[in-house]
């Protein structure tokens, strides 16, 4: 019997005589392609646009928060001193002086006494839609009444303001008028902060608290 031929690897596989795959380098991240240019672009500028908002908010706004310290140094030295005539005079001299960087100064100083009043009733706080108020009464002493307001509005208000307003019991056969209050009617206050009442004549009908 004749022995069978010997038959090499590579005539039972074909392929094995093939060189192996010739693969491409990666790819690499640099450089970028045009659309990541144009993203990053994009983002640059909106960076720069919210820098410049911010800073300009922050400069518009600067007045403010220079008032709002200088309004709690007034309301730390009267807490102090007691001296409601002062902080009232300091306060309403902030004030004007607040108007004066926020409005037009033509429309702002010309304006005193009633026009100054109906300004600041025309351009003042509005409350949004979040403001809640919350009063409290007390008998403090016979015949006082102690009426305490407290008004918050987290998007209108820096922190709470709070109104305090006393009642005294009317002596015996004391008349009572009746009043029909006109816009930009105010009654005057003391030096301690009471509101008095005024009769038909504009005679004070209250009894004045000393404290």
């Amino acid at each position: 019997m004749n022995p069978l031929p010997q038959v090499s690897p590579a005539s039972q596989d074909p392929l094995a005589a093939l060189r192996p795959l010739h693969l491409p380098e990666p790819v690499g991240w640099w450089p970028p392609a045009p659309g990541w240019w144009l993203l990053g672009l994009l983002l640059v500028l909106a960076l720069c646009a919210a820098g410049w908002w911010i800073a300009r908010m922050r400069r518009r706004n600067r007045y403010r928060r220079e008032a709002l310290l200088e309004l709690r140094r007034l309301h730390a030295s009267w807490t102090e001193s007691g001296d409601a005539h002062r902080f009232a005079s300091a306060a309403g001299s902030l004030l004007r002086r607040a108007a004066l960087v926020r409005f037009a100064h033509a429309e702002v100083a010309p304006l005193c006494q009633e026009q100054w009043l109906a300004f600041l009733d025309r351009s003042g706080l509005t409350l949004s839609d979040q403001a809640t108020v919350t009063t409290a009464m007390f008998l403090t002493d016979e015949g006082l009444l102690r009426a305490e307001l407290v008004i918050e509005d987290p998007l209108a208000l820096t922190e709470p303001w709070h109104v305090t307003r006393h009642f005294r019991r009317m002596p015996p056969g004391t008349k009572a008028y009746d009043y029909a209050c006109a816009e930009n009617n105010r009654n005057p206050i003391t030096q301690s902060g009471q509101t008095l009442t005024l009769d038909t004549e504009g005679r004070v009908i209250d009894k004045v608290i000393e404290r």
